[in-house]
């Protein structure tokens, strides 16, 4: 995702170093799971009053124990249930205590607190994770939930200690396969690796049991620059839950899905898709199969009979890639959720096909679902690398469950005491810059914010942005009086051909009179009368 708002991070940065010190980012250290969301933040709490010691200096913390870069005094919000980059993959431990993100990064989160057990590097054990793909399928959880499968180097997988991210490889036997994607059998015994070549499915010693053979012809098409397809040809499996069947796609016939038995590889029958798939799923019962395909659908195919049940197209306007990705079904079978590239989730009547849900909050599209055991609650990842939790019978999304949450747009006032910036939830807020407490906030409903400044005297903020999604159609600047929070001017025009043109950078006159807006995407910049609420020029950049 384009970061529209560099300038202004390294800018607060310069200026808190210059004043007070730099604002940075750290990772927590490993843990196990605590036993209660309440146990982990008391000792959160006692970290934070009892930090290591660096010399004669206690080690900087954040507001919930987390240490601070070196030179750091002030974290805004927290980095927990944050992705460094985008999430390729994620994998929800069966017991719903922890979950895995993949992306550059594997990283082991602990589902109570947001903090991290662990990280390594993915790209160092052999998975390389240049964004998502058709047929990869990272991560992969045994039933019991300790140990956590990965493909990585050439005919070998990592299997890694949930608790402590220790690791030991698998090595397949015969070798020849470099492996994309990877799914555990309900049991335990049996691994479903994917490949160029085809799925092949071992026991846990690593001795084939049998492969279901891809037979591409050619290199795979690109059809108009689908970045889906940038990785080549691709297979994948997914284990029914009572262990008696394998859905195997391959990329050589992309609109099949092959069922076979899961004993011997034999193939029992095929569902023919309406468009090529992008991921799928077994229902709880194993009785359907949803896919998400390539043409902005969620479908619903009979597992007995291979026949279509249902066709709900999710209507997408993006000009650049439009399609449906993740696909989950709740516990109880009754609710199918799929991400889109509009950035929201959508959640369907598994009877009817009938949308009964839709969630807005992602900044970029999700790639990742996962329900929580009991059903209450969705997570859901993407290109944002934010982990997010929804309550599924509220249909909205829940904060972090320890701390706020920021985003990159940040600016700080002329004299270095105040700064703003807006959280994940697109609120704004304006906080003492020696201690982060909020001395304001401000929100426009349906509105997310890419930019902030201060006015030369501090008194004012403009904040601009564009629509929560492609669909809100407009970008806005708003200006405040800080004291008194009253709104002086508010501007909104069309967002044009591009959806994600947004604000990019501010800039007030010298006097305050005056406000320029540069606009990401519209190759213009906007000039506006502040005294009385009139834009006096639009200046197009060549």
């Amino acid at each position: 995702m384009p970061i529209r708002c560099a300038k202004l991070t390294w800018l607060l940065v310069a200026i808190l170093a210059a004043a007070f010190g730099p604002v940075g980012r750290a990772a927590g250290n490993s843990a196990p799971p605590p036993d209660s969301a309440t146990a982990s933040n008391q000792a959160d709490a006692k970290a934070a009053k009892s930090s290591p010691m660096r010399g004669s200096k206690a080690e900087p913390v954040d507001q919930l124990g987390d240490p601070l870069p070196p030179g750091a005094r002030l974290r805004l919000g927290t980095l927990r249930f944050q992705h460094p980059r985008g999430v390729q993959d994620m994998v929800l431990s069966p017991d719903g205590k922890s979950i895995v993100t993949i992306g550059g990064s594997l990283i082991a989160w602990n589902i109570a607190t947001g903090k991290k057990l662990w990280e390594v590097n993915a790209n160092e054990s052999g998975y390389e994770t240049n964004g998502p793909r058709y047929g990869d399928c990272a991560l992969a959880f045994a039933s019991h939930g300790r140990w956590l499968y990965m493909p990585s180097q050439k005919d070998k997988v990592t299997i890694r200690e949930l608790f402590t991210g220790r690791q030991r490889i698998l090595s397949i036997r015969p070798a020849h396969h470099n492996y994309r994607s990877i799914a555990v059998s309900p049991d335990g015994t049996k691994l479903a690796l994917g490949s160029a070549e085809g799925v092949l499915v071992c026991d846990q010693q690593g001795t084939t049991l049998y492969e279901i053979e891809n037979h591409p012809q050619g290199p795979l098409g690109k059809d108009r620059g689908d970045r889906l397809a940038f990785g080549g040809h691709y297979s994948a499996g997914v284990f029914s839950p009572d262990r008696k069947t394998l859905a195997v796609a391959t990329s050589d016939n992309p609109n099949i899905v092959r069922l076979v038995d899961c004993e011997n590889g034999r193939e029992l029958r095929r569902i023919a898709l309406a468009n090529r798939l992008v991921r799928m799923a077994f229902s709880p019962d194993r009785q359907r199969i949803a896919t998400t395909e390539r043409d902005n659908a969620v479908r619903l195919y009979s597992v007995a009979t291979g026949q279509p049940i249902w066709s709900h197209v999710v209507k997408l306007n993006n000009i650049f890639e439009n399609y449906t990705s993740a696909v989950a079904f709740s516990p109880d079978g009754k609710i199918v959720a799929t991400g889109a590239t509009d950035n929201r989730l959508y959640l369907c009547d598994t009877a009817t096909g009938d949308e009964v849900g839709r969630l807005s909050g992602h900044h970029w599209y999700p790639w990742c679902l996962a329900f929580a055991p009991d059903g209450k609650m969705l997570y859901s990842a993407g290109w944002d690398g934010t982990i997010r939790r929804w309550d599924v019978a509220a249909r909205k999304q829940l904060p972090p469950p320890t701390g706020a949450r920021t985003s990159e747009v940040v600016a700080a006032s002329p004299d270095g005491q105040t700064l703003a910036y807006a959280d994940d939830r697109n609120i704004v807020h304006v906080v003492d810059a020696k201690n982060g407490s909020d001395r304001r906030t401000f929100e426009v409903p349906d509105r997310a914010f890419s930019a902030l400044a201060f006015s030369p005297d501090g008194t004012r903020l403009a904040a601009g942005g564009a629509g929560t999604s492609p669909a809100e159609g407009e970008v806005h600047t708003e200006v405040w009086e800080i004291k008194s929070g009253e709104l002086v001017c508010r501007f909104r025009w069309p967002l044009g051909r591009d959806p994600h043109s947004s604000i990019e950078e501010f800039a007030f006159a010298p006097d305050g009179k005056h406000l320029a807006a540069a606009v990401f995407r519209q190759s213009a910049a906007y000039v506006f009368d502040l005294s009385n609420g009139i834009r006096i020029a639009r200046l197009k950049h060549n």
